[in-house]
């Protein structure tokens, strides 16, 4: 009775094994297939499913091989309801051709907001970032960089859930250029293949974070260590085995990491595109004026992903990259999010020192989030080279416990704390409807350490005044009316309302209410 129920609905046995008949809306769904003969190169077949859903919702998503003759196909589904799914492949021999089968898919219930409100995407318009549903996505970025391939799984899981308490919402990873004498399986066999264990890994990796509400930003996609792997990336089949293995995942590919334009970086990129086109794809350039604007015209860049950078610890520089660079940017066509996914890290832990300091971190996150970046990621801790004593911190997650940036210790700096601080301001305004006016700033401060940022809404309801060195002065002519004003401190996020209401004529200078060099002032035209 049973074989006679799946002949007369047409669903094969054989294609239902491996594949669970449950999934839950916007998680990892994974279907294993067994080839009957494995294809003398398994990795160019192309091989997946066509999935199809209620109200006609149609996904076709790339399949990849895992290795002993086993492919495998994921998928994020974004509605609940009944699916149906049937595998295709262009080679006939493996008989992977034609498998079918169903899936019933529940409503995600809980508070993972990557799992209520779907993969990130951009808003129409293309100012910020939102979810497939509309809510809008606050990006605030850790740099893990080599943390993926270093740490143990147990380590990992620590990681994230530190990240998570303090609210960051995505964390950077470096997936192909890792350091050099990192443990386990290289990326890249002999022949340049993937390695499946290497990449096991970083997809258990992916899928962890994404079980906290961490979106995943894959940076050195076309940067490989490995002699062997340099041709392979540039390839079509490494882009559909990327989005392939990664398609069920809430990630961001970005093929460059801290390096000048290359065409192979392009090349990957189109390559990923054609791949998929349920995934943001970015860049992340290296630290000089221009390396930005190369991409920002190529069609498959998602957003434009800025690196201010540091500047070899020259401050003036690079207060300056972060304040002009993202306003260019934003003034820029075509138009697209900016998002500064790199600036200065904190390579001390404390205020010391000439540069790389917790104020640094802090300030430039305002500046740039003011400047038309809505979107900021932090760093902890710093190469000796910049910081002479220090071992990368959390990005190069440092394990040496005695270090005062031993990862364990890095990841629960101050700074980190301030980032929750600003996150959580940005968060209890319409962060998305913010637009730079630095012209609002009168009597502008000579030097970039000291020069005051300002943006607001389209309507000038509402707008936030930072100030890194106790000097604003703002034109309150520019207000519709009256204003109301309350400051924040960036350090403990402390409000302290401005007693009077002010007209809105002339210029008015305003003076912090409390010790502290930097302060942050939101300012609402009364009704």
């Amino acid at each position: 009775m049973r074989l006679l129920f799946f002949l007369l609905s047409g669903v094969s046995t054989f294609g239902q094994t491996g594949a669970p008949r449950e999934a839950v809306q916007w998680t990892r769904w994974e279907m294993k297939q067994q080839a009957r003969v494995t294809p003398e190169d398994p990795y160019s077949m192309k091989f997946g499913a066509r999935f199809r859903g209620p109200g006609g919702q149609r996904i076709d998503a790339p399949g990849f091989y895992a290795g002993s003759g086993s492919f495998r196909v994921r998928v994020a589904f974004p509605s609940p309801g009944a699916w149906t799914w049937e595998t295709f492949c262009d080679q006939p021999k493996p008989g992977l051709d034609g498998r079918r089968g169903r899936v019933q898919v529940r409503r995600y219930t809980g508070e993972n907001p990557l799992y209520r409100h779907g993969f990130v995407t951009v808003r129409p318009g293309g100012r910020y970032l939102v979810h497939r549903d509309g809510a809008p996505f606050l990006w605030m970025g850790d740099t893990a960089w080599f943390a993926a391939v270093e740490s143990s799984p147990r380590e990992w899981a620590e990681y994230l859930s530190i990240r998570a308490r303090q609210r960051f919402s995505a964390v950077q990873i470096s997936v192909v250029r890792g350091l050099k004498d990192a443990a386990g399986p290289p990326a890249f066999d002999a022949s340049g293949r993937p390695e499946p264990a290497y990449w096991d890994n970083i997809d258990g990796k992916v899928k962890e974070a994404n079980a906290r509400g961490l979106l995943i930003l894959m940076a050195g996609l076309g940067r490989p260590d490995t002699p062997a792997g340099i041709p392979y990336v540039s390839r079509p089949e490494f882009a559909r085995y990327l989005a392939a293995r990664f398609f069920g995942d809430h990630v961001v590919f970005s093929p460059n990491f801290d390096d000048f334009h290359k065409p192979v970086y392009d090349t990957v990129a189109v390559n990923l595109r054609a791949a998929t086109s349920l995934h943001l794809i970015t860049q992340h350039p290296g630290t000089r004026k221009g390396q930005n604007e190369i991409y920002l015209p190529r069609p498959y860049l998602s957003f434009t992903g800025l690196q201010s950078g540091h500047h070899r610890g020259r401050l003036e520089l690079t207060y300056g990259a972060a304040r002009e660079w993202p306003l260019n940017l934003w003034a820029s066509t075509p138009v697209r999010p900016v998002i500064n996914i790199e600036a200065m890290y904190d390579g001390r832990g404390n205020d010391e020192g000439g540069a790389w300091r917790e104020k640094d971190a802090r300030k430039l996150g305002w500046i740039s989030w003011l400047s038309g970046a809505l979107g900021y990621t932090y760093g902890a801790g710093e190469s000796g080279s910049h910081v002479p004593g220090t071992n990368g911190g959390v990005w190069r997650w440092c394990q040496e416990a005695s270090a005062h940036d031993y990862w364990r210790k890095a990841v629960a700096w101050n700074s980190a704390a301030q980032m929750t601080v600003l996150r959580d301001f940005f968060a209890s305004i319409e962060w998305w409807r913010l637009e730079p006016a630095h012209q609002v700033v009168a009597e502008p401060a000579p030097s970039n350490l000291e020069r005051a940022v300002f943006a607001w809404a389209a309507d000038r309801s509402f707008g936030i005044a930072y100030m890194p060195l106790q000097r604003l002065t703002l034109d309150l002519g520019r207000f519709p009316g009256p204003v109301e004003a309350v400051w924040i401190n960036p350090r403990s996020g402390g409000r302290i309302p401005v007693a009077a209401r002010l007209p809105n004529r002339g210029t008015h200078r305003f003076d912090p209410p409390e010790e502290g060099e930097d302060w942050a002032l939101l300012l609402r035209t009364a009704k």
